[in-house]
């Protein structure tokens, strides 16, 4: 069955990943300690395979922990132009930058970058403008992935080359796990599974080191507790007085 496959795809993911990922995630916790007893600040940015939306203003999780998105929108509806269509450079390479100089992102700060392929030029582009801040850098990425395809910035790097701490999340090239018999590609991508795990294993590490620096953290809970809708807006208070 499918179903078994899973389970037993998904248990050698997590035992790969705690073979071969444990010193790079006790790395990343310690950067993040020393950060938060420093009064940083903790960032993460997530290309869409869970960073963001699992870890960051969940019950049970540091409230501390906040995400960082950039973009930029373009009113434009003028036709396109075929004969120098072919000429023009719609990358936006070095948004970046600017993108951080208009934040609450400071030298000192650790940021997670999340990207299964790390090769996006908006990935690559984040984590050189980042470094160049001083930001520190936690890449998690597929090594596997990203080591078969052509870098797509003009700085000829992938974001496995760009970190401060690396770790492999681990996921197979085209991140789907199973060949199934009937359907045309692989089903189940790993990237999802395999970041929330390390995510939040990189989290009860850093929970740890808090404790032992005498810092006790905001930990947000769970809202369908009535009394929990003050805690959480006081911790709020918490972390713009202290970080924490």
């Amino acid at each position: 069955m499918i179903k078994n496959r899973y389970f037993k795809a998904v248990d050698e993911l997590q035992e790969t990943i705690r073979n071969t990922q444990s010193e790079a995630m006790s790395e990343a916790a310690a950067m993040c300690a020393e950060a938060v007893a420093a009064g940083h600040s903790i960032h993460l940015f997530d290309t869409g395979h869970i960073i963001d939306s699992e870890i960051k203003n969940r019950a049970g999780g540091f409230n501390f922990i906040r995400s960082f998105k950039y973009g930029l929108n373009v009113d434009s509806i003028a036709r396109i132009q075929d004969d120098l269509e072919g000429d023009k450079n719609r990358s936006m390479e070095g948004l970046a930058e600017f993108a951080l100089r208009a934040s609450n992102v400071y030298p000192g700060d650790v940021m997670f970058i999340g990207s299964v392929s790390g090769n996006s030029i908006s990935v690559v582009d984040l984590a050189l403008a980042a470094q160049k801040l001083g930001v520190k850098i936690v890449a998690l990425t597929s090594v596997t992935y990203t080591k078969q395809l052509n870098a797509l910035h003009s700085s000829g790097k992938k974001l496995y080359e760009i970190n401060d701490v690396l770790i492999d999340n681990c996921a197979p090239f085209g991140d789907a796990m199973l060949d199934v018999e009937g359907v045309d590609r692989a089903f189940i991508p790993a990237s999802g599974l395999s970041a929330a795990y390390i995510m939040w294993t990189v989290m009860a590490e850093l929970l740890d080191l808090l404790l032992e620096k005498g810092l006790k953290p905001g930990i947000l809970g769970s809202v369908n507790y009535p009394e929990n809708v003050q805690y959480n807006i006081d911790l709020e208070t918490l972390y713009k007085e202290k970080g924490l």
